[in-house]
């Protein structure tokens, strides 16, 4: 009887870890997968088992745990797909799902996941009546009629970070634009590490998390979602998603901030 064995394909949209929990390196469908201590959890027995939570156990020093304690985070869906093979290179999808979290125990990490099936699509809020736009920056709908619908390459600035600390850059190729041109932006270097632009002053650059790394990126302006920066800064009025003109007072206010009196009712 061959006995069967179990190989653990990470991927993410740029990278890729390939580990088995056997005693010795595993090939599968010309892939060859690192024989690591790795184990998991049992997959719950619940009315659906393809919806059960998972969680995988790991050394510290696991390459895909590095980096996630590391500066360099993956920057997108990291996806575990688990396979049980035998001998012959036959085998079968046993489960699917993506990293939710990465927690770190002394020497040990455990990677909690969430079934694949969690992301089915949902219904989500329709449009919000709000003063302030609420389209994405740079978002069109799929069927490319609504949303923001500004496309970023037509705002993209090529520049240079030549200095960093901590989560301030140092950024040339940013004269001729206005303090705060590029606040609530976003960058792209080396076409894997995005980071939120979170201030702009002059060539300094606050972004959500550390990126420790010099050299090119892309650069893309923010904007404040109001109906100024929608006309002014981008010409896209046609595509604002707010209404600017919701009376500022409300009747939760009280009659009198109204300006009416409780007669004239």
């Amino acid at each position: 009887m061959t006995m069967k064995v179990e190989v653990y394909k990470f991927t993410s949209a740029s990278e890729r870890w390939l580990f088995t929990s056997a005693g010795c390196d595993q090939v599968y469908l010309g892939e060859t997968y690192r024989a690591v201590p790795i184990g998991r959890d049992k997959i719950e027995m619940t009315e659906n088992v393809h919806k059960s939570p998972l969680a995988i156990s790991a050394p510290r020093d696991n390459d895909l745990v590095s980096c996630y304690c590391g500066v360099d985070r993956p920057e997108s869906t990291v996806v575990l797909t688990i396979f049980e093979i035998d001998g012959g290179g036959i085998g079968s999808m046993i489960w699917k799902g993506r990293v939710a979290s990465v927690n770190l125990t002394g020497s040990k990490a455990k990677v909690t996941l969430e079934s694949i099936f969690t992301s089915i699509g949902r219904p989500g809020l329709r449009a919000v009546y709000q003063l302030s736009c609420r389209h994405a920056l740079y978002k069109t709908s799929a069927d490319g009629t609504k949303g923001c619908r500004l496309l970023p390459d037509s705002y993209v600035v090529n520049a240079n970070v030549t200095d960093y600390d901590g989560q301030t850059l140092t950024v040339s190729g940013l004269g001729g634009y206005a303090d705060g041109w590029f606040t609530a932006g976003y960058l792209v270097q080396a076409g894997i590490r995005y980071r939120m632009i979170l201030s702009h002053i002059g060539d300094q650059i606050g972004i959500d998390r550390v990126l420790a790394h010099t050299g090119a990126i892309k650069i893309y302006p923010g904007c404040n979602h109001l109906m100024t920066d929608c006309k002014n800064k981008f010409d896209n009025l046609d595509n604002f998603g707010g209404f600017p003109w919701i009376p500022g007072q409300t009747p939760f206010e009280g009659l009198g901030s109204l300006g009416v009196s409780g007669r004239a009712l």
